[in-house]
């Protein structure tokens, strides 16, 4: 399994795999309002933004238990 180190910015598929989703996931939030820009054509995510729209996901998530193993900053 490849595994992104943290990085300034991500492209969508870079995205998904710095937080163990799917690109499908990742645009469903880039719709529901996680914040991009367009840097030559290509879409590209502050890594600020990502992990806080991932952690507001996982805390929102009512059957998430304590622990896990979710992405470290």
């Amino acid at each position: 399994m490849t595994q992104i180190v943290n990085q300034a910015n991500y492209t969508i598929k870079a995205a998904a795999l710095r937080v163990n989703r799917s690109t499908r996931t990742v645009k469903r939030w880039l719709r529901d309002g996680l914040r991009c820009r367009e840097v030559a054509g290509v879409v590209v995510i502050d890594h600020a933004d990502l992990m806080t729209e991932f952690r507001a996901r996982i805390l929102a998530n009512p059957n998430r238990k304590n622990g896990g193993n979710s992405p470290q900053e």
